[in-house]
């Protein structure tokens, strides 16, 4: 569909297989209620662009300060950081509270090691700060300087390793042992638990959203969503939304790729994992991966019904339409919304075929929409460039907008 920083490609998933897809696991919110400072995230209402796209409504999954910190990594990371030093203690996760872990852990002189382009870096960092552990976090050479300083401020130590995400990864697994536990999100071995675990804390985000349509619901609204659009990356977090909404035909659920790292659309192109380069680098930095995590593979080849990719500049018209909803976001947040609008907004974007693939996925004029806003402001010289990129003319894109991106 012509220029890929300007066009938006979608591929309908023909491997989607409900009955495949596994129950989610029992929530973590116990857990999750009991760190100091937890509050469930906002799921705001924004009218404006349910008006703008022609739905009945749009739900923003505000995850761009949850816990102190700009995304939604953390729930992940404390779920799976608790469970593997409650197995290594050979104690219960489910019966062992955060506070309790960290006086068993107390003058141990653990690690905590992973590679990260941003936000689980630090994520992982701060779950080692509340437990008094080390933490060693690895990132491409790419990383902006902004979310480097972050993880370097939750007292974590940081690398920088010259070559993309994958490569990263390849060095933590390389440097890990047994005081410095890897503590990966992704993984190319199907049996890893880890990976898995950290999808499993994020169900506490779906969890979430369940208790706020069930309140709609006893109102007159909407019991569930009719669309859900979740950025991909690696994986994790798009395999937890498959297994919590990819079980029915009920609900349609569409994952979002930077067009050069769409690796989950090539594997399902494919029909198996597959590896793109993920060279170029991209203000989309959360999902800048090149290669599905194999523990997340079958959640999103069964559960997802649909993939978008989009270029840089459609991820940063979705910044510009989240900040007129009132929300500040970075581009993985503005990667959902910039997808939804090329797709009901045809007028607005260079993909003629956008409306047909709206009605693939059974958009109507009452359907609600739920977007995943991932990530708060990571990169403020990124975000401050954005807003003063491009403009919105009444409720229309500006032709030059994109065609300049």
């Amino acid at each position: 569909m012509g220029d890929s920083n300007v066009n938006m490609s979608v591929l309908m998933n023909p491997l989607r297989d409900h009955r495949a897809v596994p129950e989610p696991p029992r929530t973590p919110l116990a857990l999750h209620h009991g760190v100091p400072g937890f509050q469930p995230t906002a799921l705001r209402p924004a009218p404006e662009l349910a008006a703008r796209w022609g739905v009945g409504e749009v739900w923003l999954k505000d995850e761009t300060a949850r816990l102190g910190l700009p995304s939604f990594k953390i729930v992940g990371a404390l779920w799976a950081v608790h469970r593997l030093l409650c197995t290594r203690l050979r104690v219960s996760p489910e019966r062992t509270s955060y506070a309790e872990l960290r006086q068993r852990l107390a003058g141990s002189d653990l690690g905590l090691l992973t590679a990260s382009a941003g936000n689980w870096g630090r994520a992982v960092a701060s779950a080692a700060r509340w437990l008094g552990l080390r933490a060693t976090i690895l990132v491409p050479e790419a990383t902006a300087e902004p979310r480097i300083h972050a993880v370097r401020a939750e007292g974590a130590e940081v690398r920088v390793v010259s070559g993309n995400f994958d490569v990263s990864v390849a060095r933590a697994a390389e440097l890990a042992g047994e005081r410095d536990l890897l503590v990966a999100d992704a993984s190319e071995h199907p049996d890893d638990p880890f990976p898995g675990w950290v999808s499993e804390g994020y169900e506490t985000l779906f969890a979430e959203i369940d208790e706020k349509f069930a309140a709609s619901a006893e109102g007159g609204g909407d019991a569930e969503p009719d669309l859900v659009v979740v950025p991909v990356g690696a994986g994790a977090l798009a395999a937890a939304a498959a297994r919590h909404y990819g079980r029915t035909d009920s609900g349609t659920l569409l994952g979002v790729e930077p067009h050069e790292a769409a690796g989950a659309m090539a594997s399902v192109r494919a029909g198996h994992i597959v590896t793109v380069p993920a060279l170029t680098p991209t203000p989309m930095a959360g999902l800048n991966c090149g290669t599905p995590s194999a523990t997340a593979w079958p959640a999103l080849r069964d559960g997802f019904d649909a993939f978008c990719a989009i270029g840089d500049a459609r991820a940063e018209h979705g910044m510009r339409l989240l900040d007129r909803a009132g929300v500040a976001a970075g581009a993985c947040a503005g990667s959902v919304a910039g997808a939804v609008d090329g797709l009901l907004r045809p007028d607005a974007c260079a993909g003629e075929a956008a409306s047909a693939e709206a009605e693939r996925l059974g958009l109507h004029g009452g359907s609600s929409v739920v977007l995943l806003l991932t990530e708060g402001v990571t990169d403020p010289e990124h975000h401050a460039k954005a807003m003063a990129g491009g403009r919105l003319v009444g409720e229309e894109l500006a032709g030059e907008e994109l065609a300049g991106g």
